[in-house]
């Protein structure tokens, strides 16, 4: 009998896909400040250093503004987004886009 692969996301993988789901509905807004690395990690139990790097991979995918001795700033994904974004809303949203999504885009 043969089993299928169980994927069972990172710590890391599964903050990046919380962000990345709470500014694609809205519940994080363009220009919002996010929690520093220190209270992210508290509050989620992942290591500091993990959130450092979920971080500087959610600036790559064009959803944060990383401003150093500042924070980290929800991106307006439909203005600064680039391509790392778009592929991220279509595997989000199961390789589609909505009308409204695609008209900000």
């Amino acid at each position: 009998m043969a089993f299928e692969k169980i994927d069972i996301p990172s710590p890391r993988d599964h903050f990046i896909r919380e962000i990345e789901g709470r500014i694609i509905k809205g519940k994080l807004t363009a220009g919002e400040k996010l929690p520093t690395e220190r209270e992210l990690a508290q509050q989620t139990g992942i290591p500091q250093s993990t959130i450092h790097i979920a971080l500087r991979d959610l600036e790559h995918m064009g959803f944060l503004k990383i401003v150093p001795r500042q924070g980290a700033y929800v991106a307006d994904i439909a203005k600064d987004g680039n391509f790392e974004t778009l592929s991220e809303l279509l595997r989000y949203n199961g390789g589609k886009i909505g009308y409204k999504m695609s008209v900000e885009l």
